[in-house]
């Protein structure tokens, strides 16, 4: 279910699933109108920088970022963040922001992620930096 309440900058997408596939990888993306070299990810006691380009061999192994509870790209006084309650897989690349939602890897446990999930993740925009 997508829910927009009224006055509010964030769009909330309320999710089951009932998962059962294998070796596929599921994500959500949103194109936004941003332009920004480095997206911003919350991590523990913090937030680190990732390219959001592919120019060197070692920012195209940066392919997936691990974080907390969002992934943000700002340009300027203007930004969006995908938000999530339960997700750690984040990516950027160039102006298009993605969170990892559900994989079906069959190694070392082919049940792995199998089954009914219940989550929410969310698109919100914002003035000012990252996490403001």
């Amino acid at each position: 279910m997508i829910t927009l309440k009224k006055g509010s900058k964030r769009i909330d997408f309320n999710t089951t699933i009932d998962w059962h596939e294998d070796h596929v990888l599921l994500k959500a993306a949103f194109p936004v109108d941003i332009r920004s070299t480095n997206a911003t990810y919350d991590i523990q006691f913090g937030n680190i920088e990732r390219p959001t380009h592919h120019n060197t061999s070692w920012d195209a192994a940066k392919f997936e970022v691990c974080a907390h509870k969002w992934a943000d790209l700002s340009e300027g006084d203007y930004g969006v963040s995908i938000l999530n309650d339960c997700k750690y897989g984040y990516s950027v690349e160039e102006n298009v922001m993605k969170i990892s939602l559900l994989k079906a890897a069959t190694y070392p446990n082919p049940e792995a992620d199998r089954g009914m999930h219940q989550f929410t993740y969310s698109l919100y925009t914002h003035k000012g930096g990252p996490g403001t």
